[in-house]
C-alpha cells in the first residue's frame, strides 16, 4: 500500500525532505527520517488527505503528524502569520512546516518516558503523541493505534526495538 505526499510515494520508498530536519540528537545520533517517518505512519499512516478534524471535545489535529494548535504553539509557532488567521492548519497540512513543528516540539519536549536511562525513538514517538507528561503512562500508549503503528513501523526499520 502506497500513500502519497504531493507525489512523493510513502510506504517503504518515503523519503522526508531533510532541509527542513532540525538536529535533534538521540544517544549521540539525530533523529532520522526512519524515525520522523514511523511517527508520521503512526499519526496518520502518512495521509496527506486527512486535514484538520476535532476528536472529542476541545480536540483539534491537523495534517499528517496530527498536530494540535497547543503542540503547534509550544514548537515555537513556525510558519506563524499574524495576518493569518488559517497559518496554524496550513502549517499543520504542509509536510515542510509540519516536520519542522514536529522536531521542534522534540528538541524542546526531551524525556525518557520508558525510564531505560536513553531518550530514543520510542520515546519521541511516545511524547508525540502523548505529551512529555504522559508519555510514561503505559496504559495510554500500549493498546493504542498510534503505539501499534508505530511499532510495527519501527520495528521493519530496527530489528532491536525494545519497549
Amino acid at each position: 500500500m502506497f500513500k502519497f505526499f504531493q507525489g512523493i510515494a510513502i510506504i517503504l520508498t518515503f523519503t522526508i525532505p531533510t532541509m527542513e530536519l532540525v538536529e535533534i540528537l538521540v544517544d549521540g545520533k539525530s533523529l532520522d527520517d526512519d524515525c520522523l517517518r514511523c511517527i508520521c505512519v503512526a499519526s496518520s499512516e502518512c495521509d496527506d488527505h486527512v486535514r484538520c478534524h476535532t476528536e472529542g471535545q476541545d480536540e483539534y489535529y491537523c495534517g499528517p503528524f496530527q498536530i494540535s494548535r497547543d503542540y503547534w504553539t509550544s514548537s515555537g509557532a513556525p510558519g506563524s502569520d499574524p495576518k493569518n488567521p488559517m497559518d496554524f492548519e496550513e502549517c499543520a497540512n504542509n509536510i515542510h512546516c509540519a516536520i519542522k513543528t514536529v522536531n521542534q516540539y522534540l528538541k524542546l519536549k526531551q524525556e525518557d518516558c520508558d525510564r531505560d536511562g536513553l531518550i530514543t525513538c520510542q520515546d519521541y514517538a511516545l511524547i508525540h503523541k502523548f505529551g512529555p507528561n504522559k508519555c510514561a503512562e503505559k496504559e495510554l500508549y500500549e493498546r493504542s493505534t498510534f503505539w501499534t503503528r508505530f511499532d510495527n513501523c519501527f520495528s521493519r526499520e530496527n530489528t532491536t526495538f525494545s519497549a
